[in-house]
C-alpha cells in the first residue's frame, strides 16, 4: 500500500476546488443566455418596392404585452444599421413597427444556391419615454418562385474525343444550374437529343448540389468514317410550367483525356492556432491524376457553389495545394469551418475531382474582448442625439462582446467610464447603456462614452470603445432680463412711435426654445406704450403730458417658444421729462398802496408767478415790459424776483395811481412769458399836524 502524502492531498483538493469554481462561473454565464424573441415573416421573391411584409408588434405580441400609453412611446429601429444589406431591402416604420420592402429582392441574387433563404436581423423595441427595451430577431423567409430558367455556364461545348477511345468511356461537362431554389424550381433532369446511338449520357449529382454530365462512348469511334457528331443536352427544372436551358454538344473525334484527379483523402480535417500569422501554411490538400502531361497537372481551388467563410480567413495555393492563413483568426477561436475544395487537371475538357476540407481554429490563449456597440437611439451622421430630459434608465445604446477564449479568459465584465450612463447585463444578449443620472445639456452639450470591457483573465485583458451622443435641448431654462428694472426717460410731448429703451432678455435653451417674443403688461394703461415683439425695443403709444401724468410703471415679459412655454419679466420704469409747454401765471395782487414821501428803494409789494412746468422751466424772473419807464414817469423798479421798489419819494399831491406793464418770464429754451397790469396807488402819509381854525387869534371870544 501506497503512504499517504498529506500535501499531495491538499494539492489535489486545491485543483478540485479551482475546477469546481471554474465550472460554476461558466454555468452561470450560460446560465444568463435566453433565447431572443423571435419573429417569423414570408415574403415571395419578386414583388414590388414598398410591399408590405409584417407587423412586429402585433407579431411578437410586444402590443398586448404593453399600456396602449406606453405603446405609442415605442420606437422600432434596426439594432445594426450599418447593415447595408438589410437597410438596402427593408425599412421599419419606427412608430408602428411595419416592415416594408425598399427594393425587389431576388431571392437568387440574396441567397444565392441556399436551399432555404432566409434574412435574419434584430430590431430593437425602445419607449421614447419609460425604460422598456427589448431586442427582438426578425427572420424573414423568402420564397421562390420558378423565375430561373436552367442554363448551363456556355450555350455550346466542344469536346476531343480520341477515335481509340475505349467504348464506355466517359467525358465530363459541366452542368447546368439554376438559381432558384423552391420545390421543384431548381434543375431535376436532363434528356440527350441526338440523331445518333454513338453517345449517350450519364447523369451524377455533386457534393456541393450541382451536376456532374458524361458523355458515354457507346460504340468504338472511327475518325475516318465520322470525325464529327453534334447533338443537344437539355435541362429541365420541375417548376410549374417548367423551365429548360439547351447546350450544343460538339465532339471532334481525335486523341483523349480520360482519368479524374482523385484526392488522397475524401476529407481533410485541419486544426489550426488562433494566433497562426497571416501568410503561414496550416494544412495541404493532394490529389493525382494517372494520366501524363497536361492531363496530370493539376490546379486547386474553393468551390465556388458551397458559400463558406472559409474563403474569407484562409486561402488555397493553386499549384501546391497548401492551405494558408488569409485574415486574423483571434476572433474565430473555437470555430469550426467547411468548404469544398476541387483538383482540376488540365486536360481538354478538364477533369474535376472534389473533396471535404474542414478547419477548426484552436484557442491558444487569452485575447481581449472584442466589443460591438450598436445605437438604439437616433444619430445624426456618426453621433448619436439624445434628450437632455431623457429618463434615468432609457437605453441608448447595445453592447455585444466577443471573447472566445476558454474558462476565466472569457468571462467579460463591461462598464461606463462616464458617470453620466451605466452599463448593464442584458438576458445574455450583451449589454445595455442606460441613462445614469439627469442630464443637463446647458452644463454639457456632448458626452463621449467610452465603454471598457475586461475579461477575467490573469492578468485581465481590457478593450474600449466609444461613441458620442450629443444632448437636444428641452425646455427647462426660464427666460431673464439683463436688468430687473429698467428705467427711462420720454419728453412729453413726444411723438406717436418715439423710441424709449430696449429690454433684452437671454434664454439658456437652445432652438426654438431661446427664440423670445416680448410683451408688456400694463393693465389699464396699455395703449400708452408698444414692444416690438422680436427686438425688444419699446415706443410711445400716446403722446404724454407731463403735467398730467409724470410717471408709468409697468412689467415687460419675455416669452419662449417652447412647449410648454416659459416666461421671464422685469419691471419698467418711464419718466415723462418735462417740456416747456406752459407760461407762467400771476399768483398775486397786482394792486399795491404805498404811502407818501418814503424815501426812495422802499419796498411796494411782491409779485408771485406760478409755472406748471418744472425744474427750468418753472423759474420765473421779473422785469418790466418795457425799458423806456422814466418817459412814462414810472417811479418803481422790478427786480427779477418780483419785488417792487421805488426809485425816489412819492408826493400824493404830485400823482396818486401809476400803473405799469410787468413781464413774468420762465427759463426755458425758448423761454415763455406772461405779461399783467399792475396798478400802484400813492396814499397819504400823516405828515401834517391838526389846525385849529376856530377860535384863532382873529377871533375874539364874547363872554
Amino acid at each position: 500500500m501506497a503512504a499517504f502524502d498529506p500535501g499531495a492531498a491538499q494539492a489535489s483538493n486545491c485543483g478540485l476546488f479551482m475546477r469546481v469554481v471554474l465550472l460554476a462561473l461558466l454555468v452561470a454565464r450560460e446560465g444568463t443566455c435566453q433565447q431572443l424573441r423571435q419573429v417569423v415573416f414570408e415574403l415571395i421573391e419578386s414583388q414590388p418596392s414598398g410591399t408590405y411584409v409584417g407587423d412586429i408588434s402585433k407579431a411578437s405580441g410586444i402590443e398586448r404585452q404593453v399600456s396602449p400609453a406606453e405603446l405609442r412611446t415605442l420606437r422600432y429601429k434596426f439594432l445594426n444599421p450599418n447593415n447595408l444589406q438589410t437597410a438596402s431591402l427593408f425599412s421599419i416604420n419606427s412608430e408602428n413597427s411595419v416592415i416594408y420592402t425598399s427594393a425587389m429582392i431576388d431571392r437568387e441574387s440574396i441567397c444565392k444556391l441556399d436551399e432555404v433563404c432566409i434574412i435574419s436581423f434584430d430590431v430593437t423595441v425602445t419607449s421614447t419615454k419609460t425604460p422598456f427595451f427589448e431586442i427582438l430577431n426578425v427572420r424573414i423567409k423568402i420564397k421562390d418562385i420558378n423565375d430561373n430558367a436552367p442554363r448551363f455556364p456556355t450555350d455550346e461545348v466542344t469536346l476531343f474525343i480520341s477515335e481509340d477511345a475505349n467504348v464506355k468511356s466517359e467525358y465530363k461537362i459541366n452542368g447546368a444550374t439554376d438559381s432558384d431554389r423552391g420545390t421543384g424550381n431548381s434543375v431535376e433532369r436532363y434528356d440527350m437529343q441526338s440523331d445518333y446511338d454513338t453517345f449517350s449520357l450519364d447523369v451524377d449529382r455533386n457534393l456541393d448540389g450541382t451536376w456532374s454530365l458524361k458523355i458515354v462512348t457507346n460504340s468504338q469511334l472511327d475518325r475516318e468514317r465520322r470525325d464529327h457528331y453534334r447533338f443537344l443536352i437539355v435541362a429541365k427544372d420541375g417548376g410549374t410550367p417548367p423551365l429548360s436551358g439547351t447546350l450544343t454538344v460538339n465532339v471532334n473525334v481525335t486523341d483523349a483525356n480520360d482519368n479524374s484527379p482523385v484526392f488522397t483523402q475524401n476529407v481533410y480535417d485541419v486544426s489550426v492556432q488562433e494566433h497562426a500569422l497571416v501568410g503561414s501554411v496550416v494544412g495541404h490538400v493532394l490529389a493525382k491524376d494517372r494520366d501524363a502531361g497536361q492531363n496530370a497537372k493539376i490546379t486547386y481551388r474553393f468551390s465556388s457553389r458551397r458559400a463558406s467563410k472559409v474563403g474569407d480567413l484562409f486561402f488555397i495555393d493553386s499549384q501546391s495545394g497548401e492551405i494558408k492563413v488569409k485574415d486574423r483568426l483571434e476572433y474565430e477561436s473555437g470555430s469550426s469551418f467547411e468548404a469544398i475544395v476541387e483538383a482540376s487537371d488540365r486536360g481538354n475538357p478538364p477533369q474535376v475531382a472534389q473533396a471535404i476540407l474542414i478547419l477548426r481554429i484552436l484557442d491558444a490563449g487569452n485575447d481581449p474582448p472584442k466589443i460591438e456597440i450598436n445605437p438604439v437611439t437616433d444619430r445624426t451622421g456618426s453621433t448619436m442625439t439624445l434628450s437632455e430630459g431623457a429618463e434615468i434608465g432609457l437605453v441608448v445604446a447595445h453592447v455585444q462582446t466577443t471573447d472566445k477564449d476558454q474558462g476565466l479568459n472569457g468571462v467579460v465584465e463591461c462598464r461606463s467610464l462616464d458617470e453620466s450612463f451605466r452599463v448593464e447585463r442584458f438576458e445574455g444578449r450583451g449589454y445595455l447603456v442606460r441613462v445614469a443620472k439627469a442630464l443637463d445639456r446647458e452644463a454639457k452639450q456632448e458626452h463621449n462614452v467610452t465603454v471598457e470591457c475586461q475579461d477575467s483573465g490573469s492578468p485581465p485583458l481590457p478593450a474600449t470603445s466609444s461613441f458620442q451622443i450629443r444632448l437636444l435641448d428641452e425646455n427647462d431654462n426660464n427666460p431673464r432680463f439683463e436688468k430687473q428694472i429698467y428705467r427711462g426717460n420720454l419728453t412729453e410731448d413726444n411723438k406717436i412711435g418715439e423710441f424709449v429703451l430696449r429690454v433684452t432678455a437671454r434664454d439658456m435653451d437652445h432652438g426654438i426654445n431661446a427664440m423670445l417674443i416680448y410683451s408688456i403688461s400694463l393693465e389699464e394703461q396699455d395703449s400708452m406704450f408698444q414692444i416690438h415683439h422680436e427686438t425688444g425695443e419699446i415706443t410711445a403709444a400716446a403722446v404724454f403730458d407731463r403735467e398730467t401724468l409724470s410717471q408709468v410703471q409697468f412689467m415687460v415679459k419675455a416669452v419662449d417658444e417652447g412647449v410648454p412655454p416659459r416666461t421671464g419679466s422685469a419691471s419698467v420704469i418711464i419718466d415723462i421729462v418735462d417740456k416747456n409747454d406752459n407760461a407762467p401765471y400771476f399768483k398775486s395782487s397786482l394792486e399795491f398802496e404805498i404811502p407818501e414821501k418814503l424815501e426812495g428803494g422802499t419796498k411796494v409789494g411782491q409779485l408771485e408767478a406760478g409755472d406748471d412746468d418744472e425744474g427750468r422751466n418753472a423759474e420765473v424772473q421779473f422785469m418790466e415790459l418795457t425799458t423806456d419807464s422814466r418817459l412814462l414817469q414810472v417811479p418803481f423798479v422790478v427786480l427779477s424776483d418780483g419785488t417792487i421798489n421805488t426809485d425816489r419819494m412819492l408826493i400824493k399831491a404830485e400823482r396818486e395811481t401809476y400803473e405799469m406793464i410787468v413781464v413774468a418770464k420762465d427759463g426755458g429754451n425758448p423761454p415763455l412769458n406772461t405779461t399783467a397790469m399792475v396798478r400802484i396807488r400813492v396814499i397819504d402819509s400823516n405828515d401834517n399836524p391838526p389846525i385849529i381854525e376856530f377860535p384863532n387869534r382873529r377871533t375874539t371870544l364874547s363872554l
